[in-house]
């Protein structure tokens, strides 16, 4: 019974501590959707020079993204 507890208190946690990353992850896409659909009004060559550097903001957010990860673990192991 005592496991079951914990088990729960730990999924309950771990939601708690997801959710507002889910929603920031979302947010760091979301920014790119929104500039494709105003550059896109620019003309075609503009696209396709923002789509050209769209792999190199996603390693800039992974980067960031996994840094925050490692730190948050950090800071909890203590």
């Amino acid at each position: 019974m005592a496991m079951v507890m914990q088990q729960r208190e730990l999924a309950i946690t771990l939601w708690r501590q997801t959710w507002p990353m889910a929603i920031g992850v979302l947010a760091l896409l979301g920014f790119q959707l929104v500039d494709s659909a105003f550059i896109a009004r620019l003309g075609t060559a503009q696209l396709a020079a923002q789509s050209f550097t769209f792999p190199l903001s996603f390693l800039i957010i992974g980067i960031q993204v996994g840094m925050g990860i490692a730190i948050a673990a950090l800071i909890s192991g203590r």
